[in-house]
């Protein structure tokens, strides 16, 4: 049986933080979305922390490419569920606490109960810009971070304190082929456990009333050359989420997604970019690179939907196929990724 007083002995003895400080942490409960490259140490250190409820979203499945930076998983849990796997491995490290797994999506119908803080650790901007308009809406602390290469990001928001949002620097979501992703780019796997760790810092700085990134602050480090610097982020009153004039949020992709569902249903002509050939609900197969000369035996007017792997190519062959005057093509929403997870 562990003893709860001697696994926390080490740091009830800061000052900072004390007996009272470790029954703040023992009650609080936090959500993590994403249990990859930056979930993967934060959900180590909050739970070794003793934040006493932990839920953990990700509807992901473990792929071999993530092992060297998703350091909760091993070859053993590839093709498994991240959120089950994380939960099952954290739960032995400390069993005081409570660790809850939602393999599954998080969107606006999740009901979000007595949460202190939600952490975004996810690799795409609709999501972040999702889980950040929900926590200003509830009025939940809200923790986003990025990497990419040796390069990394981290914001905190307090939303209880009205000096600005994420929106007030970008209005809108970027696109999703806006920036490489880490298959793209590449990322060491150091760069996550880093970046990871200082949101798992700043998250329990929060919970401990301790000073911590503020509203309008962005955190950058570069870890090739140490350089860090904070971004002032000025509160936006034309902002169209906590500015004096409400606008309609709109994803910069939602006019060119349609969802795998919504293509069946109305009868799409669906393309297959993903390099799986027996898919029994497409039509073509085809490259990225050759898509522009075998969609000339489809007629203008067709209605087309393009599947790849993230959803990411088939964005930018939707916006080629316009240009060539297919109107009616859509990509469909998270590739090949949403539809097996």
């Amino acid at each position: 049986m562990v003893n709860k007083r001697d696994y926390y002995k080490r740091q009830i003895v800061l000052g900072e933080v004390g007996e009272a400080g470790q029954e703040k942490l023992n009650n609080s409960k936090v959500i993590v979305i994403g249990a990859g490259g930056l979930g993967s140490p934060l959900l180590n250190y909050l739970v070794s922390a003793g934040v006493g409820h932990i839920g953990i979203y990700d509807f992901d499945t473990v792929e071999e490419t993530n092992l060297h930076r998703q350091t909760l998983f091993s070859p053993l849990d590839i093709g498994k569920n991240k959120a089950t796997v994380a939960k099952n491995i954290l739960s032995t490290k400390n069993p005081l606490i409570k660790i809850t797994a939602y393999p599954q999506r998080f969107d606006h119908d999740i009901k979000l109960k007595d949460v202190d803080i939600i952490i975004d650790c996810t690799d795409n901007f609709k999501t972040k810009f999702l889980v950040h308009d929900i926590c200003f809406e509830k009025k939940i602390s809200f923790c986003i971070a990025s990497i990419h290469k040796f390069e990394g990001q981290v914001q905190f928001f307090n939303f209880k304190d009205q000096t600005g949002c994420m929106r007030c620097l970008w209005e809108e979501s970027p696109s999703k082929d806006s920036v490489q992703t880490c298959g793209e780019a590449g990322v060491l796997g150091a760069t996550a456990g880093i970046i990871g760790s200082i949101q798992a810092m700043e998250t329990i700085k929060h919970i401990l009333n301790l000073q911590h990134l503020r509203n309008n602050e962005n955190l950058i480090i570069n870890l090739l050359d140490f350089q860090t610097f904070k971004l002032k982020i000025p509160k936006n009153n034309n902002c169209p989420l906590c500015g004096n004039v409400k606008k309609e949020l709109l994803s910069p992709d939602r006019d060119f997604e349609i969802s795998i569902k919504d293509a069946k249903k109305n009868n799409f002509f669906i393309i297959n970019l993903t390099d799986l050939s027996k898919l029994d609900f497409t039509k073509m197969n085809t490259s990225f690179a050759n898509i522009e000369k075998d969609i000339l035996i489809l007629k203008k007017e067709e209605k087309i939907a393009i599947l790849c792997n993230q959803g990411v190519t088939s964005l930018k062959a939707v916006k080629k196929l316009r240009d060539l005057g297919y109107k009616n093509t859509f990509s469909i929403e998270d590739g090949l990724r949403g539809i097996t997870s």
